[in-house]
Parts: C-alpha cells; sequence; structure tokens
C-alpha cells in the first residue's frame, strides 16, 4: 500500500491506494457491496452520524458502496442542505446534498486524491455559509471533523 501525506495545518493527512484489485472476492472483499449510493434530501437517513463513514464504505470495506467523500454536518435540520466540492479551478465537481441525520455521502467518481478540492456548504437558499479555509486531498470529512472539531451550524 502507497500512503501520501500532507500536512494542512496542525493535521496530518494521509491518502491511501494499492495497486490491488479490491473487489476480487480472494483479496476478502465481497464485491456484491460495490453498489451505487448517494446522499439525497429524499433519501432515508443514514447512520452513524460524526463517524468516519469510510472507514466501512470502502475498498475491503464491510459496508456496501466505496464512498469517494463522505461526512456529516450537524445542526443542519434549518441551515445547511448540500456540501459542494470545488477544484482549484474553481470548478464544482461534486454537489452533495444533506440526509436527514445531517450526513453527505456518494461512490462516485472524484479528483481526489491526484487533484484537491475545497469543501464549501450551502445554506437552504443555495448560497455559500462555510468554507474550508484550504483544499484538501480527502473526502474522509470525519476523520478530522469530529469531537470537538466536528461541523456544527445553528439558525442564529
Amino acid at each position: 500500500m502507497r500512503h501520501r501525506c500532507f500536512f494542512a495545518g496542525a493535521r496530518w493527512l494521509v491518502a491511501c491506494s494499492s495497486g490491488d484489485d479490491a473487489s476480487d472476492p480472494r483479496n476478502g472483499h465481497d464485491p456484491g457491496l460495490d453498489i451505487e449510493l448517494v446522499s439525497g434530501h429524499d433519501v432515508a437517513p443514514s447512520h452513524a452520524a460524526g463517524e468516519n463513514c469510510m472507514a466501512c464504505h470502502r475498498a475491503r470495506g464491510n459496508a456496501p458502496g466505496r464512498f469517494t467523500a463522505a461526512g456529516t454536518i450537524f445542526g443542519t435540520s434549518l441551515v445547511a442542505t448540500a456540501v459542494q466540492l470545488v477544484g482549484l479551478d474553481g470548478e464544482v465537481v461534486a454537489e452533495l446534498e444533506l440526509d436527514a441525520s445531517g450526513n453527505f455521502y456518494t461512490t462516485e467518481p472524484l479528483p481526489i486524491p491526484e487533484e484537491a478540492v475545497v469543501p464549501r456548504i450551502l445554506g437552504r437558499d443555495g448560497a455559500m455559509i462555510g468554507v474550508m479555509p484550504f483544499p484538501t486531498v480527502s473526502a474522509a470529512c470525519n476523520l478530522c471533523h469530529a469531537g470537538s472539531a466536528r461541523l456544527e451550524f445553528d439558525a442564529r
């Protein structure tokens, strides 16, 4: 397994990849779990809000779908509705609606970790209400945004 480490402020981010086919059942992964999943307002509420979604929803994981981006925004019922991932060229590469649990996730191909993105949080009116102050090559958002660093918005 090859590791690529990136220093982002006071945190290290690690992006991992391997050259073998993780969907090969000989590698201990059930190919039946490789399904498409995308969060949405009209999708059933998901589970484990605030946990690192990509710990299970990954290659060789034990949950359905290989997430390419996932996380949680708390206090979203009145404020936030979606997360955008924006390339360094300003192009929106993904817009993920929050489900009723405040979770967002996708199995759609994304340019990360080869290219960095900047996450933005959109409010009910579609306007940006939050932005990560630096680009990232990991979209395992709850890996860093957990505990006291979790993303939380309220209707002030």
